[in-house]
Formats: C-alpha cells, sequence, structure tokens
C-alpha cells in the first residue's frame, strides 16, 4: 500500500478516566479535555515521499504570513505544527514518536507502528487517530 499523500482525520479515539471515547471531528464532545483534540481533529496529516510525516492546520492568510515571518514553515496555505520522520520496514509504516526510555529492563523503540486497517484507513498517534485519505 502507498500511503504518501495528505490524510484527514476520520475518527477519535480519546482516553478519559471513563475508558476511551470515540467521535468524529464533526462530533467533538464538550469539555476542557476535548478542546486539547480539536485543532488536530481538524488537522491534516501528509505523508511526504522523503519520510517526513507532516501535521498541517488550516489559518487565516493573515495568519500563515504572520507564521512565515516569524520563521515558522508554512506550505500549500497550512501551517506545518509538526514533523515526524516515517518509514517502511518489510511493508509495515511506522513513525518517530519523542518517547525515551525502557519497559522491563529494555529500551523503548521510538518507532510505533502505523496500522493499515482492512479498509485502507489508517490507524495512527498511538491508536488515536483513524485517518482517510483526502
Amino acid at each position: 500500500m502507498d500511503i504518501i499523500g495528505k490524510w484527514k482525520v476520520k475518527q477519535l479515539n480519546i482516553p478519559t478516566l471513563d475508558g476511551v471515547i470515540q467521535c468524529t471531528p464533526d462530533n467533538m464532545p464538550e469539555g476542557e479535555i476535548f478542546e486539547e483534540f480539536a485543532p488536530m481533529a481538524n488537522a491534516i496529516f501528509e505523508f511526504t515521499p522523503e519520510g517526513s510525516l507532516d501535521m498541517l492546520l488550516s489559518f487565516s492568510a493573515e495568519q500563515l504570513e504572520d507564521a512565515a515571518k516569524h520563521g515558522e514553515r508554512v506550505r500549500d496555505g497550512y501551517f506545518v505544527a509538526e514533523s515526524k520522520p516515517w518509514k517502511e520496514v518489510d511493508g509495515k509504516f511506522y513513525y518517530l514518536e519523542d518517547i525515551e526510555g525502557e519497559i522491563m529492563g529494555g529500551e523503548i523503540d521510538p518507532y510505533f507502528e502505523i496500522k493499515v486497517q482492512p479498509d485502507g484507513s489508517l490507524m495512527y498517534c498511538m491508536d488515536m487517530l483513524l485517518l482517510e485519505r483526502v
């Protein structure tokens, strides 16, 4: 499967004290915890051929111009909020997460799997985001 290109959030799986709450970008629950996920819910995720996974956020033209003036990355009318390396190994896809440390005496692998779903969507961000092609 070729994942290069732009993807959007189809579903969010948000962990709470009461369990995981599933919602869509158009149907976000109210509350402080969900406000943190709102920008991510409306983001575009682009897998580039060069191996970068970019989170693109939509802002007004004025805001994008101001961001560019301050040295922020702006591309195709989006603010590049985050870039992470991604790779394909033996037909599976992985992205680099900023997590370090050990579990039961072994080092944590900083690459997390992007799981391809039967319908071709992608489970990303430690299974919190289900992405579909734009």
